[in-house]
Protein backbone atom coordinates (compact mmCIF):
# COMPACT_ATOMS: atom_id res chain seq x y z
CA UNK A 1 0.00 0.00 0.00
CA UNK A 2 1.46 3.22 -0.63
CA UNK A 3 2.24 5.86 1.68
CA UNK A 4 0.04 9.31 1.42
CA UNK A 5 2.44 11.96 1.49
CA UNK A 6 5.82 10.45 1.21
CA UNK A 7 5.73 9.88 4.71
CA UNK A 8 6.25 6.95 7.43
CA UNK A 9 3.64 4.49 7.48
CA UNK A 10 1.87 4.72 11.37
CA UNK A 11 0.29 2.19 13.28
CA UNK A 12 -3.42 2.85 13.77
CA UNK A 13 -4.77 0.02 15.67
CA UNK A 14 -2.43 -0.49 18.63
CA UNK A 15 -5.05 -2.59 20.76
CA UNK A 16 -8.40 -4.11 21.32
CA UNK A 17 -11.24 -1.98 22.38
CA UNK A 18 -13.60 -4.00 24.49
CA UNK A 19 -17.05 -3.71 23.28
CA UNK A 20 -19.21 -1.70 25.12
CA UNK A 21 -21.93 -3.20 27.79
CA UNK A 22 -19.02 -5.98 28.23
CA UNK A 23 -17.91 -7.03 32.01
CA UNK A 24 -14.42 -6.32 32.80
CA UNK A 25 -12.85 -9.50 34.00
CA UNK A 26 -13.68 -10.07 37.99
CA UNK A 27 -10.23 -11.36 38.89
CA UNK A 28 -8.41 -9.90 41.50
CA UNK A 29 -5.69 -6.78 40.69
CA UNK A 30 -2.98 -6.04 43.18
CA UNK A 31 -0.04 -4.26 43.83
CA UNK A 32 3.02 -5.66 45.51
CA UNK A 33 5.00 -2.77 47.57
CA UNK A 34 7.01 -2.49 50.64
CA UNK A 35 7.30 0.67 52.70
CA UNK A 36 10.22 1.77 55.40
CA UNK A 37 13.24 0.22 55.27
CA UNK A 38 13.00 -3.45 55.09
CA UNK A 39 16.20 -6.16 54.69
CA UNK A 40 18.04 -6.67 51.76
CA UNK A 41 16.52 -9.99 51.13
CA UNK A 42 12.88 -8.84 51.29
CA UNK A 43 13.97 -6.19 48.72
CA UNK A 44 14.94 -9.52 46.71
CA UNK A 45 11.67 -10.84 47.76
CA UNK A 46 9.10 -8.12 46.33
CA UNK A 47 9.78 -8.68 42.92
CA UNK A 48 9.34 -12.48 43.00
CA UNK A 49 5.93 -12.26 44.59
CA UNK A 50 5.05 -9.51 41.42
CA UNK A 51 6.34 -12.20 39.08
CA UNK A 52 4.57 -14.98 41.21
CA UNK A 53 1.42 -13.39 41.29
CA UNK A 54 1.16 -12.27 37.28
CA UNK A 55 -0.83 -11.59 35.06
CA UNK A 56 -3.06 -9.46 37.61
CA UNK A 57 -0.32 -7.92 39.18
CA UNK A 58 1.79 -4.25 38.31
CA UNK A 59 5.59 -5.78 37.29
CA UNK A 60 7.49 -2.71 37.14
CA UNK A 61 5.77 -0.36 39.75
CA UNK A 62 8.13 1.71 40.49
CA UNK A 63 8.03 3.05 44.48
CA UNK A 64 9.07 6.72 45.71
CA UNK A 65 10.00 7.09 49.45
CA UNK A 66 7.44 9.76 49.75
CA UNK A 67 4.42 8.15 48.59
CA UNK A 68 2.15 6.82 50.99
CA UNK A 69 -0.45 4.32 51.35
CA UNK A 70 -3.21 6.82 50.73
CA UNK A 71 -1.96 8.33 47.83
CA UNK A 72 -1.88 3.92 46.83
CA UNK A 73 -5.49 3.97 47.65
CA UNK A 74 -6.70 6.54 46.08
CA UNK A 75 -4.92 5.39 42.69
CA UNK A 76 -6.42 1.93 43.12
CA UNK A 77 -9.98 2.72 42.03
CA UNK A 78 -9.11 4.05 38.90
CA UNK A 79 -7.09 0.98 37.84
CA UNK A 80 -9.43 -1.54 39.12
CA UNK A 81 -6.54 -2.91 41.94
CA UNK A 82 -8.81 -4.71 44.81
CA UNK A 83 -5.64 -5.75 46.97
CA UNK A 84 -2.25 -4.65 48.77
CA UNK A 85 0.52 -6.93 49.56
CA UNK A 86 2.47 -4.75 51.57
CA UNK A 87 5.84 -5.60 52.66
CA UNK A 88 7.47 -4.05 56.00
CA UNK A 89 9.88 -4.54 58.98
CA UNK A 90 10.56 -3.83 62.83
CA UNK A 91 12.66 -4.87 65.20
CA UNK A 92 11.13 -8.04 65.62
CA UNK A 93 11.49 -8.85 61.98
CA UNK A 94 9.84 -8.69 58.82
CA UNK A 95 5.97 -8.42 58.00
CA UNK A 96 3.30 -8.83 55.08
CA UNK A 97 0.34 -6.97 55.51
CA UNK A 98 -2.81 -8.32 53.16
CA UNK A 99 -4.97 -5.61 52.97
CA UNK A 100 -8.47 -5.56 50.69
CA UNK A 101 -9.10 -2.05 49.09
CA UNK A 102 -11.01 0.17 49.99
CA UNK A 103 -12.19 -0.74 53.41
CA UNK A 104 -12.03 -4.26 53.44
CA UNK A 105 -10.61 -6.60 56.10
CA UNK A 106 -6.06 -6.02 56.70
CA UNK A 107 -4.03 -9.15 57.79
CA UNK A 108 -0.74 -8.79 58.99
CA UNK A 109 1.82 -11.84 58.62
CA UNK A 110 5.56 -12.18 60.47
CA UNK A 111 7.73 -13.94 57.73
CA UNK A 112 9.38 -16.48 59.58
CA UNK A 113 10.98 -18.24 56.42
CA UNK A 114 11.08 -17.93 52.92
CA UNK A 115 13.08 -18.71 49.46
CA UNK A 116 13.83 -16.67 47.33
CA UNK A 117 13.07 -17.99 43.49
CA UNK A 118 17.17 -17.17 42.71
CA UNK A 119 18.27 -19.69 45.63
CA UNK A 120 15.56 -22.26 44.09
CA UNK A 121 17.04 -21.94 41.12
CA UNK A 122 20.41 -22.30 42.33
CA UNK A 123 19.86 -25.45 44.20
CA UNK A 124 18.60 -27.37 40.93
CA UNK A 125 20.57 -29.22 38.60
CA UNK A 126 18.56 -28.26 35.69
CA UNK A 127 16.76 -24.66 36.47
CA UNK A 128 13.91 -24.34 34.80
CA UNK A 129 13.00 -20.71 33.62
CA UNK A 130 10.30 -18.86 33.28
CA UNK A 131 8.69 -18.38 29.94
CA UNK A 132 6.24 -15.80 28.39
CA UNK A 133 2.91 -18.28 28.80
CA UNK A 134 3.99 -19.32 31.79
CA UNK A 135 2.51 -16.17 33.77
CA UNK A 136 -0.05 -15.28 31.69
CA UNK A 137 -2.68 -17.68 33.83
CA UNK A 138 -3.73 -16.39 37.32
CA UNK A 139 -2.30 -18.68 40.13
CA UNK A 140 -3.98 -21.61 41.72
CA UNK A 141 -4.84 -21.36 45.65
CA UNK A 142 -5.46 -24.10 47.44
CA UNK A 143 -6.68 -23.46 51.01
CA UNK A 144 -6.11 -26.96 52.86
CA UNK A 145 -6.49 -27.51 56.66
CA UNK A 146 -7.94 -23.79 57.88
CA UNK A 147 -10.95 -25.11 59.65
CA UNK A 148 -8.29 -27.18 62.53
CA UNK A 149 -7.98 -24.55 65.41
CA UNK A 150 -7.90 -25.42 68.75
CA UNK A 151 -9.14 -22.30 70.37
CA UNK A 152 -11.93 -20.49 69.62
CA UNK A 153 -10.37 -17.14 69.29
CA UNK A 154 -8.08 -18.63 67.11
CA UNK A 155 -11.02 -19.99 64.89
CA UNK A 156 -12.66 -16.77 64.41
CA UNK A 157 -9.27 -15.35 63.24
CA UNK A 158 -8.62 -17.87 60.95
CA UNK A 159 -12.37 -18.06 59.45
CA UNK A 160 -11.84 -14.40 58.11
CA UNK A 161 -8.46 -15.15 56.58
CA UNK A 162 -9.53 -18.29 54.81
CA UNK A 163 -12.89 -16.09 53.82
CA UNK A 164 -10.49 -13.34 52.83
CA UNK A 165 -8.66 -15.59 50.92
CA UNK A 166 -11.61 -17.87 48.87
CA UNK A 167 -13.00 -13.94 48.18
CA UNK A 168 -10.19 -12.41 46.13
Amino acid sequence: MPRKGGGKRRKRRTHVVPAPGTAVSKSPRSLVFRRGKVPAGVRDLVPDIRRMLMPNTALNLKEKRFNNIRDYVSVSAQLGISHFLIFSATDRGPYLRFCKVPQGPTLTFRLVEYSLAADVRSVHRRPVSLQEGDSSHAPLLVLNNFATAEKKADRNGIALTAEMFRRS
